[in-house]
């Protein structure tokens, strides 16, 4: 190991003015004591504690004194600001360096500056897990208010029930164990339900992934290492199409909510809680915020909103409902309540069913993958766009008017000579 000694204490040591002089420091003689003009910086060392340096800058406005620990580390020589003057008194900055140079002499490897450097990192990086999910929300992410409330529950809790990991908000992030998280979850599921559990596991997990991002853990392991609660391992995604005579049943049993589920294919949420001030019949056209979309576009930074050309058919429907004072065009809907009303099959169907037969409806009647994607809102992101937002636009009307067509005809059984019949799924 090198041999490791402070700096100062033998020899001339040059600074930008030149010679180092060395001072018996005393509290009057540093607080006093000005370079001589025309000096804008000086150095000096105290000739009581090696290694104990001021360093001297005079401004146009102002002077400042800097506390410096000087040592030398395998043959060079290092000078570390470790102080204001103000923010040490002449004994505490003696201690400070004797301190240093006895880590110097005693520990092998010991560096000053990387030891400030691990404690500056230590000071910024521990924060609390509250702290982080504060900031987490704090950061401006686009979520639906469905899905941002869903966070706040789990992470914040609600004025009935309290934060899901309470017990560790108050903790150091980089503190907390696995084995804590584990045994929370555990509790969650014991206390409420696996699905709850798991829920609460991807709202932190994504507080994890934040923090890493922000440099206030190195890796995420401690959650991304625990049980999933309720994993789907070995499931296929689900794959349900209703067939022609399915839809044709259910069409038939619907209300407008439901038929115009069928007929543009967007998720229940989207259609169950529309807003008049959305829509524009005389055009056709439905404005659905980025508020309400699940994945909004972005466009230099700001979410937009999705169009959606409204068929004849859904036109109609829309102007059949008597709109009084109502914002929204339907009261909450009772999912499940509707769902009792409607033909039950051998084998169960969902609502986001009828989203996934529309798509592939689509697809049997020949409309190009880019426009009935576009028409249920799945980005493309991978996909070269062969249209114009305009000319995208106006095919998408032509898709869903060709659509409820094909409904049409199912509902009325006059088959249409040039739209092939769907399968079952």
């Amino acid at each position: 190991m090198s041999k490791s000694r402070c700096g100062g204490a033998t020899g001339a040591v040059h600074s930008l003015e030149g010679k180092m002089p060395k001072l018996f420091f005393t509290d009057t003689n540093i607080a006093d004591f000005l370079p001589e003009a025309p000096k804008t910086e000086a150095w000096f060392w105290d000739t009581q504690e090696a290694g104990l340096g001021l360093r001297v800058r005079i401004g146009t406005t102002e002077t400042t004194r800097t506390w410096i620990l000087g040592y030398s580390i395998g043959g060079k020589d290092r000078r570390d600001a470790f102080g204001a003057f103000s923010e040490f008194k002449l004994a505490e900055a003696r201690n400070y360096v004797h301190k240093r140079r006895r880590d110097l002499q005693d520990v092998e490897g010991y560096d000053p500056r990387a030891a400030k450097q691990r404690a500056e990192e230590k000071a910024t990086s521990n924060k609390t897990l509250r702290e982080v999910i504060d900031l987490f929300f704090a950061k401006g992410h686009v979520w639906r208010a469905k899905t941002e409330k869903a966070h706040e529950r789990y992470l914040r809790g609600t004025v009935e029930s309290e934060p899901y990991f309470k017990s560790l908000l108050d903790k150091f992030i980089r503190d907390i164990t696995r084995a804590q998280i584990a045994t929370r979850l555990d509790e969650i599921t014991s206390e409420n339900s696996k699905h709850v559990a798991k829920q609460a596991r991807t709202s932190l997990m994504m507080v994890y992934d934040f923090a890493c991002a922000r440099g206030f853990l190195d890796n995420t392991d401690v959650i991304t290492g625990t049980d999933d609660p309720s994993p789907k391992k070995g499931q296929t995604p689900r794959q349900r199409k209703l067939t022609d005579a399915e839809l044709s049943q259910v069409w038939k049993a619907a209300p407008a909510l439901v038929r115009l589920l069928i007929l543009t294919g967007c998720r229940r949420d989207e259609v169950g809680y529309m807003l008049w001030s959305e829509l524009d019949l005389d055009k056709g056209l439905w404005t659905l915020p980025p508020e309400r979309i699940k994945v909004p576009d972005v466009v230099d930074g700001v979410p937009q909103p999705r169009l959606i050309p409204l068929s004849a058919m859904a036109v109609a429907i829309l102007r059949t409902i008597e709109r009084g004072d109502r914002v929204r065009v339907f009261n909450s809907p009772a999912w499940s309540r509707i769902q009792a009303t409607l033909p039950a099959f051998d084998k169960r169907w969902t609502f986001h069913d009828l989203r996934r037969t529309m798509r592939s409806g689509l697809s049997h009647l020949e409309i190009s993958d880019e426009i009935a994607e576009a028409c249920i809102g799945h980005k493309r992101e991978l996909l070269i766009r062969t249209y114009t937002v305009d000319e995208r636009l106006n095919r998408q009307r032509a898709a869903f008017n060709r659509w409820a067509a094909h409904v049409e005809a199912l509902v009325s059984e006059r088959p249409i000579a040039d739209i092939s019949p769907i399968r079952a799924a």
